[in-house]
């Protein structure tokens, strides 16, 4: 841990909502919101989606972040 860092604090939570699908959240202490949602697809495939949100500075687009994953297992 670095001198002069102050601790950091983070709420998150994950929700099962079948066998397939899963949905994750997280907050910290700073303002930035993170979210996910996976979806399996088929046996061999799995989609992921998801953002992180500075909701501290909603106006600085810069900030956020958005993306999507498609995974393929053979």
């Amino acid at each position: 841990m670095a001198k002069g860092k102050d601790v950091g604090l983070a709420f998150g939570c994950m929700y099962k909502v079948d066998k397939d699908t899963t949905v994750k959240s997280k907050v910290d202490a700073d303002g930035i919101l993170s979210a996910s949602y996976k979806q399996k697809v088929s046996s061999m495939t799995t989609l992921t989606l998801a953002a992180t949100v500075d909701t501290v500075n909603l106006n600085e687009s810069s900030k956020h972040k958005f993306g999507m994953a498609v995974n393929i297992t053979p």
